[in-house]
């Protein structure tokens, strides 16, 4: 198998096609979650959420609190104990 060189689009174009098609393979039809770089651990999430029901509390909007922390509207009120 020739060396593939990620500097080369063509070349990281086909492993990319390659990787997909192994994930359709073995997954096809499943729901996959891909967590996003950086996820916190738990301890942090639960610092995170605190801080979000304290801004909440002290009046910044939930579409506000939804945009700072990446998150849908509907989840934040789910943390602040309203959905």
């Amino acid at each position: 198998m020739p060396r593939l060189d990620a500097a080369n689009i063509e070349q990281s174009d086909y492993v990319a096609e390659l990787l997909l098609q192994a994930v359709f393979e073995c997954y096809a039809g499943q729901v996959i979650y891909i967590p996003k770089r950086g996820i916190e651990p738990k301890k942090q999430l639960g610092e995170r959420n605190r801080t979000i029901k304290a801004l909440y509390d002290s009046g910044v909007s939930v579409a506000d609190i939804a945009q700072r922390y990446r998150l849908s509207a509907a989840h934040v009120w789910t943390l602040v104990g309203r959905g």
